[in-house]
């Protein structure tokens, strides 16, 4: 840790060039772990806001199911369902790729066939 804060170690500049570029070495070490240690507690903020949500809504539904006198087994049935919806991934909409309207229209076509074609022939 002690070698990773900056300004920790003596530095015996001996010329000017060496003063500046110490210096220069140290407001950018400030200004990279002061990034980095913002970047990493901003993202564990929003993972443990994230994470109360989703506790606060499985403790609803089990009040709610427990206030209507639900029966155990259907209980467990209908919190397991929602934990796996909750915690499943939801594909990345066509509308919210801005890139694709940077391809030519014959791409386009093409890229819809390969999507779209397997669910029409589904049907």
């Amino acid at each position: 840790l002690t070698q990773m804060t900056p300004g920790s170690m003596q530095a015996n500049a001996a010329t000017s060039g060496e003063r500046v570029f110490s210096i220069v070495c140290l407001l950018f070490g400030i200004i990279f772990f002061g990034s980095l240690i913002s970047s990493t507690s901003s993202k564990m903020s929003r993972f443990s806001v994230e994470r109360d949500e989703r506790q606060k809504r499985l403790h609803d539904l089990h009040v709610f199911l427990r206030q209507r006198g639900v029966t155990s087994s259907l209980t467990q049935r209908i919190r397991k369902q929602v934990r796996q919806h909750m915690h499943a991934t939801k594909p990345l909409p066509y509308k919210d790729v801005e890139a694709l309207g940077f391809i030519s229209h014959s791409l386009r076509s093409q890229l819809d066939r390969e999507l779209f074609e397997p669910l029409l022939l589904g049907h």
